[in-house]
């Protein structure tokens, strides 16, 4: 009769180690939030069922004007009837902000200088200009915090903010302002 029990603890010691185990292998893995698609704000009002969705799940807070989702890299401002009019999108660790994993406008990379970003904006231009007959890429630069150089592409409605107070062909993108 010993030897029976002794056969049924092991049995019951591997069936507890193997249940251990296979709870352990269904466990959900913990992902990242999915990178927030900028095209589906810009514009919205704050009430916009889709905004606040995507608000609770990257648990974003408010501050003035502004919703800011440091989780993701994203950070909207608001008008005063709370309608999305800018989003920046942050592409290193800046500010709080993790860096922003989704596609950035016109094919751009975060990891573009100045000089590689108005590269590919021209060859998009020479692509415009060649239907509309207009061939001169319209941008204004400027640096109002005296620590990063602006460049506004008014075509396309953004900003790109690099990491230079001054006009620097090597210069890299530190965020991305978008304009509904």
């Amino acid at each position: 009769m010993s030897k029976l029990y002794r056969y049924i603890y092991i049995l019951v010691a591997i069936s507890l180690f193997l249940s251990a185990c296979t709870a352990r292998a269904v466990q959900p893995q913990k992902s990242s939030p999915e990178p927030i698609k900028y095209a589906d704000l810009l514009g919205k009002p704050l009430n916009d069922e889709g905004v606040m969705n995507l608000l609770a799940n990257h648990h974003c807070t408010g501050a003035n004007h502004f919703q800011l989702c440091k989780d993701t890299g994203v950070a909207l401002w608001l008008d005063t009837d709370h309608i999305v009019r800018e989003i920046y999108l942050y592409l290193n660790s800046a500010e709080g902000f993790a860096p922003y994993k989704g596609e950035l406008p016109l094919g751009l990379k975060f990891y573009d200088t100045l000089g590689a970003v108005e590269y590919k904006l021209r060859k998009l231009e020479a692509n415009r200009s060649s239907l509309s007959g207009n061939n001169r890429m319209n941008y204004e630069g400027r640096s109002p915090d005296h620590m990063r150089y602006w460049v506004t592409y008014n075509p396309y409605d953004f900003t790109v903010i690099y990491n230079t107070p001054f006009l620097d062909e090597d210069a890299t993108i530190y965020a991305v302002l978008l304009h509904s």
